[in-house]
């Protein structure tokens, strides 16, 4: 998934962009971006896509990547969810989207130490 503020026109949908409460498919699989699928896909407060290709760290910003595999996010979401049942597709999205939201906590936290 690549978050929405990093999505530049000519990239493409890889898989559709849904709207999460209603599942309205908002734009197909495919589709090449243009400028005003990036105001719609804000507009409907969707915040992520899947771009052929790539993933987040592919299109982030240089010295920006998030360290999703390293030992103090994976030791720790593996604490968090030892009970969990990963195998189920909402547990592992759910699962991912810890990982990542953990990793920028941590990638956040040494920036600040930095200063």
């Amino acid at each position: 998934m690549v978050k929405l503020d990093l999505v530049k026109p000519g990239m493409v949908l890889s898989k559709p962009a849904v709207h999460a409460s209603s599942g309205r498919e908002i734009l197909a699989a495919g589709r090449v971006i243009e400028d005003k699928d990036i105001r719609t896909l804000k507009s409907w407060g969707i915040h992520e896509v899947s771009i052929e290709g790539g993933d987040a760290g592919r299109y982030a910003s240089p010295g920006n990547v998030i360290p999703i595999e390293t030992p103090a996010v994976t030791d720790r979401m593996g604490q968090a969810f030892r009970f969990a049942d990963l195998t189920h597709p909402l547990m592992a999205e759910l699962h991912r989207l810890a990982q990542q939201r953990y990793a920028e906590y941590l990638l956040q936290r040494s920036a600040g130490s930095d200063r």
